[in-house]
């Protein structure tokens, strides 16, 4: 019996987020809809310039980093259990002798 390797294509836009006009697909949902909404309600467009506004600041944040919404998503969870950033008094989480113990990165 002779063992042949399994190939499977994986396209790169089933990895990638899904996006809309450069914005993750539900923040850019839910700006268009607050924007409607509140034009909508008030009946005036005063809204439509801070919505455009909005989607462009959003816009260069996602292209500066794709997933920046879930890194903080992910940051509120654990900010309590993860601190990146070494401290001079730290005594909670210390590295092992041997490993430049007592050194800041």
């Amino acid at each position: 019996m002779d063992y042949q390797r399994r190939l499977s294509v994986v396209h790169k836009s089933l990895l990638e987020q899904k996006m809309f006009a450069g914005v993750e697909k539900e923040l850019a949902i839910f700006n268009a809809t607050m924007a409607f909404a509140i034009c909508f309600a008030t009946k005036s467009l005063w809204y439509v310039p801070a919505a455009m506004l909005m989607h462009s600041v959003l816009r260069w944040l996602y292209k500066r980093d794709p997933y920046i919404r879930k890194i903080y998503l992910r940051y509120n969870v654990l900010g309590r259990v993860y601190d990146p950033w070494p401290r001079r008094r730290q005594t909670t989480n210390m590295r092992p002798e041997g490993f430049a113990k007592g050194l800041l990165c």
